[in-house]
């Protein structure tokens, strides 16, 4: 029996040895056969038609896809951190001019180590929507967010967990649907404060701009 691989040059080729890794081509992210986001959507009847398939870890990386949030946490923990670290820094003159004038005002400046605020102003918002009497009601709260930023919304529904795995690994940009501020997902996503005395929206983690934009999208909407 032959299967379908991705190689190091991110081509596909024939191989007799079934791949021990799957990816998603379109989000250029790798994880475990069993990760519990692929597998529900599978379930859910998603067509795989992006869905592909490495040697080993070695390969993925090679190919240029990062690893899942979900099911592989730690290796995209190394992942992130090692972004970071390899984001392009300002010249050292205006960081020290930038640092001068926030701390003679006292200010502090909220930034996005991933760029989601800047990703999607005039681009794309992902938001995922889990069953929730308030989900419509916070599904227009988000189409009027998107609105303001000039952005289009990509919807993704599925449950909580699902969802709140996805905004951890980078997939989603926010999730709605009923999370109050006792929300059990305080240690996987930033939560904004709560808009209406009890519901909040989540966001990923260090996303400190993004999440300053939503929140003071959500106190004037408040008003």
């Amino acid at each position: 029996m032959s299967y379908t691989l991705i190689g190091r040059d991110g081509q596909p080729y024939a191989s007799e040895v079934k791949g021990l890794l799957g990816g998603h081509r379109q989000t250029l992210v790798y994880g475990t056969m069993d990760c519990p986001v692929a597998l529900s959507l599978l379930r859910r009847g998603f067509e795989p038609k992006h869905r592909v398939f490495f040697a080993d870890e070695e390969t993925a990386i090679a190919a240029g896809f990062r690893p899942c949030g979900a099911c592989m946490r730690e290796r995209y923990r190394e992942w992130k951190a090692g972004s970071d670290r390899r984001r392009p820094r300002m010249k050292a003159a205006a960081v020290l001019t930038l640092a001068a004038a926030l701390l003679a005002g006292g200010c502090t400046f909220p930034a996005d180590p991933d760029g989601t605020l800047e990703r999607v102003e005039g681009g794309t918002l992902r938001a995922g929507a889990s069953p929730s009497a308030r989900t419509r009601a916070e599904v227009a709260l988000v189409e009027r967010f998107a609105r303001r930023l000039r952005a289009r919304v990509e919807w993704t529904r599925d449950g909580e967990e699902h969802l709140v795995a996805r905004l951890e690994a980078g997939d989603l940009d926010v999730v709605v649907g009923g999370l109050t501020k006792t929300s059990p997902w305080k240690q996987h996503a930033a939560l904004t404060r709560p808009y209406d005395g009890r519901h909040v929206m989540a966001a990923p983690l260090g996303e400190n701009a993004w999440l300053v934009r939503l929140e003071r999208f959500l106190l004037e909407e408040a008003r």
